[in-house]
C-alpha cells in the first residue's frame, strides 16, 4: 500500500454480504462525489470522508470485494498516535479542546454522522446529530437552551442546508453555524453570508480541520 508506513497498526474491519463492488469502479469508490446511487439517495461523500479522516490520523484503508459475495473494508490506524502523519494532525493536537459545549451535526450520510459524533466527543464536545434539515430543526428546538453551535450539510433531502439556516435564524438568530460541503458556489455562498454564515468546512474534512473551525468559534479571542 502506498500510504502504509512501517509500524504497528490497529485494524477496524467492516464486512457486508451484499452484491459486491464491480471491479471497474473499485478504484473510484473513495473519490469525492462518486456514487452509483440516484441523486436523492446519496452524495458520494461517505467513503471519501472516511478516507480523509483515516489518512488524517496517519492510516490507510484497504478494500476486498467479490461480486455476489460482499465487501470488506479494513481501516488501519497507527497504534502509536505519535507515529501518524504530524503534518495532518498537529493542528488538532495544539491543546484546543471544548468545554462540553453542545454541537448539532446535521448530515444525511450515516457514516459522516457517526464519525463526526466520535470526533466531537474526542474534542470534548457534546454531539447531537440529525438526519436532515427538518430533523435538525426539531433537535435545535428541543435543545435550544444549551445548543452552542451547528454544523450543517448543504445537500440533503426533505430540507437542505440553506432552508435549515433560514428557519434556524428565526429561532436562534445568533447561533454560530458552519456549512459543511464539498461544493459551495458563489451565489450560495452569498446567500449564506446574508444570513450571517461565513464559516465553511470543505468535505471531506479531517479532525484537524474540524478542530480549527471550532477553535475559531470557541477559543478566546
Amino acid at each position: 500500500m502506498p500510504d502504509a508506513k512501517p509500524g504497528k497498526y490497529v485494524v477496524l474491519g467492516v464486512r457486508d454480504t451484499g452484491t459486491g463492488i464491480q471491479p471497474e469502479i473499485l478504484d473510484r469508490i473513495f473519490d469525492p462525489f462518486f456514487t452509483t446511487k440516484n441523486p436523492d439517495k446519496g452524495t458520494g461523500l461517505g467513503l471519501s470522508t472516511v478516507m480523509g479522516i483515516v489518512k488524517g490520523h496517519g492510516g490507510f484503508v484497504q478494500v476486498y470485494s467479490q461480486l455476489g459475495i460482499g465487501s470488506t473494508f479494513a481501516a488501519y490506524l497507527p497504534a502509536d498516535r505519535m507515529g501518524g502523519d504530524t503534518q495532518h494532525v498537529c493542528k488538532s493536537d495544539d491543546g484546543f479542546r471544548g468545554h462540553e459545549e453542545t454541537i448539532l451535526l446535521v448530515d444525511d450520510e450515516a457514516a459522516i454522522r457517526e464519525i463526526g459524533r466520535a470526533v466531537l466527543r474526542r474534542l470534548n464536545f457534546k454531539p447531537l446529530t440529525a438526519t436532515d434539515g427538518a430533523d435538525g430543526l426539531m433537535q435545535a428546538a428541543e435543545h435550544r437552551t444549551d445548543l452552542s453551535a451547528v454544523i450543517i450539510d448543504l445537500h440533503m433531502p426533505h430540507m437542505d442546508g440553506l432552508g435549515f439556516v433560514r428557519a434556524l435564524r428565526r429561532m436562534l438568530p445568533d447561533m454560530p453555524i458552519v456549512v459543511a460541503s464539498g461544493r459551495l458556489d458563489e451565489i450560495t455562498k452569498e446567500e449564506f453570508k446574508s444570513l450571517g454564515v461565513t464559516m465553511h468546512l470543505a468535505k471531506p474534512f479531517t479532525e484537524a480541520q474540524l478542530a480549527d473551525v471550532l477553535k475559531d468559534i470557541f477559543a478566546p479571542k
